[in-house]
């Protein structure tokens, strides 16, 4: 497997959030970690730039954080219904669950 690619294994994902038994039930077969990614492929196609990188979890297409001006990421989760997103950032380890509204960490 390539390394730009997810792992097979899957994640034992905790929540992390302040409301009290906050839960998420996308977290199923979801990968421990996303590889880092290079180019938000939909700000490369329009010519734009982007901020930060989050790979999609279910389909492992790479976007565009909501500080980049476009928010492709979070376009993307409203376009197709992918619920959890991982950062692509070297040196970061942490999810969001869009559909949940929680921030996740692996265990």
């Amino acid at each position: 497997m390539s390394g730009d690619r997810l792992s097979d294994q899957t994640a034992v994902w905790r929540v992390e959030s302040d409301r009290p038994g906050a839960e998420c039930g996308h977290l199923g077969d979801l990968p421990a970690r996303a590889a880092v990614g290079t180019e938000c492929v939909d700000c490369v196609r329009m010519g734009t730039r982007w901020v930060h990188l989050r790979r999609c979890l279910t389909c492992d297409e790479v976007h565009c954080c909501d500080d980049s001006p476009q928010r492709h990421a979070s376009a993307h989760f409203h376009a197709v219904g992918h619920p959890v997103i991982a950062s692509a950032e070297r040196g970061e380890d942490w999810a969001w669950c869009y559909a949940d509204d929680l921030f996740l960490l692996p265990r």
